[in-house]
């Protein structure tokens, strides 16, 4: 749907363990560890289809899409789909498990979350290149949500804390709740709101 209601997109599949991903007028839909993805757009509805399983997807205002996803011989891959549904960039993961990925809202950069033995790692890809442009690592920390919030900016999300990075690999600043429960949170262009609890269960 559209600001004022209207129906941009509609198509009608069947997932078992459903996942979302919403921007300015476009979506992407999975099931988490099957191979199949649906981009969603005003142009319309694509099916797409990654034999090693979609780990997991996002998707920006421009209507560009990355998916993480199950490769064989390597720990994943990252494939950025544009607006026609063309694969235009893909690299392959060869290190750590990696968990997340997210576009830039300008489509020029990818940012991958790994976790591995020391904690959890943020690696940089500029889209016309497959070298590691910057790195940064969380050690002894377990991450599992990594957003860009703006071109250039990151927000790493922890149990504990969320730290605000540069996609250059320079941390910015940190927000810490350690002694509370994180319940919940939303992220948007630059700033982020988190729900916090003084309990594990209830308020």
């Amino acid at each position: 749907y559209g600001r004022s209601g209207e129906i941009l997109c509609t198509a009608s599949r069947s997932y078992s363990r459903l996942q979302v991903a919403g921007a300015e007028g476009c979506a992407a839909v999975w099931s988490e560890g099957e191979s199949g993805i649906t981009l969603l757009r005003s142009s319309g509805a694509a099916d797409l289809d990654f034999s090693g399983g979609v780990t997991a997807a996002d998707i920006n205002d421009a209507g560009t899409a990355v998916v993480l996803a199950g490769e064989i011989g390597y720990k994943g891959s990252v494939t950025v789909v544009d607006k026609e549904n063309n694969a235009v960039y893909r690299v392959y993961i060869g290190s750590g498990y990696p968990l997340d990925a997210d576009i830039s809202p300008n489509s020029d950069r990818v940012a991958v979350l790994s976790l591995t033995a020391e904690g959890s790692t943020v690696s940089v890809y500029d889209t016309d290149s497959e070298q590691l442009r910057a790195e940064y690592s969380e050690e002894g920390r377990s991450c599992f949500d990594l957003e860009y919030l703006s071109d250039g900016r990151l927000l790493l999300i922890s149990a504990q804390q969320a730290t605000f990075l540069k996609d250059d690999g320079k941390k910015l600043g940190e927000v810490s709740f350690e002694g509370e429960f994180l319940k919940g949170y939303a992220a948007g262009e630059g700033f982020v709101v988190l729900l916090l609890g003084s309990y594990k269960a209830g308020s």
